[in-house]
């Protein structure tokens, strides 16, 4: 046998085995709705170094145990890591994971309702078969095989020739033409040390204490009008108001330098009749979503079916 034929016998069993690399993971993902994943990332060794397969089933939340290896989608990014604590949720279960090489768990509890565990992997030497350049050559490979077929033969080669060249053709088109593994990275959870600079905690303040007055008639309808001193040192805070009844947000203006106020309308409040509604005030710190932890609260009392409004008291509390 020529070196040629020799090469090209080769090529054909090569194109062939990883054509069937392809079909056998395809069979998988169709017949048991597995779908394949490759490891990005290292969070998951030693067991499940970079570039290994793992080959995942979709299941509800709630029938995973601590100990699985589940892989999940956060912020766009597919994360697979080992659940080490699980939790109820109004949105699903919440479920906390920690890649096996990371000294702690994700920062976040995922709340999902279904996830992807994994039931098996698959060496990271076998994970090339699944990569696009290895999808290319094995479409070259198939495309080959069509070729060998032509070329000339002794008699007693050529049924073993069309047999090999017929596999790596069609289980090639067959793996060439699946989805390559979704790629699944880590959350990386490594803890730094700090060698320059501090840092010091800070609680945004609490609203100074407001004052309430009533305008307006029983035609055009009364209003109560709070205010408050507005804090500006060491920041020029700003201020958010609430309607605790409804949750309905109110509209914080500037009536005059130094002061903030809000106004609350009788029509507003009017199937509110009876009873005395608080509007909540806290400080925001600017830039941020940082909010004071207790709320400056002033009631209105709400009376004669819902047209008058009366200011009640002024108090703090917890938000």
């Amino acid at each position: 046998m020529s070196v040629v034929r020799r090469t090209a016998d080769i090529l054909l069993w090569v194109g062939a085995a990883l054509g069937a690399v392809s079909l056998v993971l395809a069979g998988l993902a169709l017949l048991l709705d597995i779908k394949p994943l490759v490891f990005r990332s290292g969070s998951m060794g030693p067991e499940m170094p970079p570039g290994t397969i793992a080959l995942a089933q979709t299941v509800a939340a709630q029938d995973v145990a601590v100990g699985d290896v589940v892989s999940v989608v956060a912020e766009g990014t597919r994360i697979t890591h080992r659940v080490v604590g699980m939790d109820s949720s109004a949105v699903g279960t919440e479920l906390i994971l920690r890649g096996d090489a990371n000294p702690v768990a994700d920062p976040e509890p995922y709340a999902v309702q279904d996830v992807d565990r994994v039931v098996a992997t698959v060496p990271s030497a076998l994970a090339v078969a699944s990569s696009t350049p290895a999808r290319v050559a094995v479409v070259g490979l198939a495309l080959g095989a069509a070729l060998v077929l032509l070329w000339p033969r002794q008699r007693g080669e050529q049924r073993r020739t069309a047999v090999t060249a017929g596999l790596a053709l069609a289980v090639g088109l067959t793996g060439a033409s699946l989805s390559p593994a979704l790629p699944t990275s880590a959350r990386w959870s490594d803890t730094g040390a700090l060698t320059t600079g501090s840092f010091a905690a800070y609680t945004v303040p609490t609203p100074q204490a407001t004052t309430c007055s009533i305008s307006g008639n029983a035609i055009t309808g009364y209003t109560a009008t709070i205010r408050w001193p507005a804090t500006t040192t060491p920041y020029a805070f700003t201020y958010t108001a609430t309607l605790r009844a409804t949750g309905q947000s109110l509209n914080v203006t500037t009536p005059s330098t130094g002061m903030r106020q809000v106004q609350v309308t009788s029509g507003l409040l009017s199937s509110l009749f009876g009873q005395t509604v608080s509007v909540d005030i806290r400080t925001q710190l600017p830039g941020t979503n940082w909010l004071s932890p207790q709320r400056r609260t002033r009631g209105v009392q709400v009376g004669l079916g819902g047209i008058t409004l009366t200011c009640g008291a002024d108090s703090t509390s917890s938000a």
